[in-house]
């Protein structure tokens, strides 16, 4: 919106590489927390997963130039999504007890007066 198109075909290879550069590190973050079955790591992985299978299925529609399944390409991405959100609603109070468990408080050092 801010920057014309001509402006941004330059830096297309980049652009990409940056965003497949993004892709990998969150699956290799993703399939770390798996193998040390973090809680939501699960859910989180089946997220992603959906969302690289319809991803893929509407780039292939566009290069075979078939007509697309809106139906299945809206489904699937708000099924992605809200698995994410879940994801991170059933993991963020977890998380939150955690850190407040884990927090250096006054009575810690000095004791309670």
């Amino acid at each position: 919106m801010l920057i014309p198109s001509e402006g941004l075909t330059p830096i297309l290879l980049l652009l990409q590489v940056l965003g497949l550069s993004l892709a990998v590190y969150c699956s290799i973050s993703i399939l770390r927390a798996v193998v040390i079955n973090r809680s939501g790591a699960w859910v989180t992985a089946l997220s992603m997963v959906m969302f690289i299978v319809v991803a893929s299925y509407n780039v292939y529609a566009f290069i075979m130039v078939l007509d697309l399944n809106r139906a299945f390409i809206h489904i699937g991405y708000a099924s992605a999504i809200s698995l994410a959100a879940f994801s991170l609603m059933y993991r963020t109070p977890l998380r939150l007890k955690q850190e407040d468990s884990e927090m250096l408080r006054y009575e810690d050092l000095y004791g309670k007066e």
